[in-house]
């Protein structure tokens, strides 16, 4: 026989539990202790409509007694019977005399706590907006220069989607191997192009392997020979 069945025998190895709406002690199984709260279906349907008379109560707007979900007790709702309850009760929310009266609580409010500072007077005060465009310019400012290389790789991969995947320290890696040179002339590196080897018109793909970095005059030059060649076809 299943634990289920032998539920109502005691059995020292397991763990006692009684029904919540008759008494009648239980044994179960450590995994299933507290999971089965009443014995029986009786018991069970007793136990829904006990929780429901729990959650029966008036409706702010009309009176009438009525039974929220559970759901909506959680939430702070459940104040209303219906939905013209609901509505009616906004509309009077809404009216002139509601209004004022709102704004004079607020004020009274307001001189208990204290006047609630704004603007220029709070403590947290940084300059508005203007401030704040200003500082996240500078943030983006810092944030190129600390990061130009993979900003320039990422806009290569860009173009070049679909036919591989440079790294993002490509440039600095390159840098490092070439000592600052160009791969073609071996002068010294100012201003400089992420060269592809073969190039991608020709079949190349862009990979960290098929990639060097030449100074601009050699990479045009290159340009220039790879478009007379192809001329010459």
């Amino acid at each position: 026989m299943s634990w289920h069945k032998l539920r109502f025998k005691q059995d020292d190895k397991k763990l006692r539990f009684d029904c919540i709406v008759c008494g009648i002690p239980m044994w179960f199984p450590k995994s299933k202790h507290g999971k089965y709260k009443t014995c029986s279906d009786k018991c069970k349907l007793e136990k829904e409509f006990n929780q429901k008379d729990i959650r029966t109560k008036p409706c702010v707007t009309c009176g009438k007694l009525f039974t929220p979900r559970n759901i909506q007790l959680k939430l702070g709702h459940g104040n209303y019977c219906s939905q013209a309850c609901n509505t009616s009760s906004h509309e009077a929310m809404n009216e002139v005399d509601a209004q004022i009266k709102a704004k004079e609580r607020r004020a009274e409010t307001l001189k208990i706590r204290g006047q609630v500072l704004r603007g220029k007077d709070h403590h947290s005060w940084k300059g508005g907006k203007a401030a704040s465009w200003e500082r996240r310019e500078e943030y983006r400012k810092k944030y190129y220069e600390e990061n130009k290389y993979k900003w320039r790789v990422s806009n290569i991969n860009r173009r070049a989607s679909g036919i591989g995947k440079l790294s993002l320290d490509i440039i600095q890696k390159l840098v490092n191997l070439q000592s600052n040179q160009c791969a073609i002339c071996l002068e010294d590196l100012e201003r400089y192009h992420v060269d592809h080897i073969i190039p991608i018109c020709r079949g190349g793909m862009n990979i960290d392997s098929n990639v060097q970095l030449t100074c601009v005059s050699c990479n045009l030059k290159k340009g220039h020979w790879l478009i007379s060649e192809l001329n010459d076809l």
